[in-house]
């Protein structure tokens, strides 16, 4: 199921039917060892709706569990970002479809790098600091 809401930054890709949770949030070490996700950019918003409804399939069966994309580049950035996520003992499998559907280029990232990232002094955060600095 495509969750569009425009008052939220991301556009989500979820299962309609809730799923039992298999690994906790933050708190499971299996969650931050292992959960993680394919990273899709593009310029054009477009290509990545259309990637949004061909992954919905894929979502709705299990093979992948949730996906997201931005609606609007980051400020420190120049291009959309789509979030495909699962568990890295999953992701040859989840990247066979991705590029059975067309996506030739894409980066893998752990969900603890992305955590880390977002912390006070982590990659992601300093660059937001000083976007916001400079507007």
């Amino acid at each position: 199921m495509i969750i569009d809401d425009p008052n939220n930054y991301w556009v989500w890709i979820r299962p309609s039917k809730p799923q039992q949770s298999k690994i906790g949030w933050r708190n499971d070490k299996e969650y931050y060892q292992h959960y993680g996700k394919w990273l899709v950019f593009s310029r054009d918003r477009a290509y990545l709706e259309e990637l949004a409804r061909k992954l919905d399939p894929y979502v709705e069966e299990g093979k992948i569990n949730s996906a997201k994309y931005s609606r609007e580049p980051a400020p420190f950035e120049d291009s959309l970002v789509m979030c495909v996520y699962c568990d890295d003992r999953k992701r040859e499998d989840v990247w066979k479809i991705l590029q059975n559907l067309g996506v030739t280029r894409r980066i893998w990232k752990y969900e603890r790098q992305t955590i880390e990232d977002w912390l006070p002094g982590g990659r992601l955060y300093r660059r937001t600091k000083a976007v916001n600095k400079n507007t």
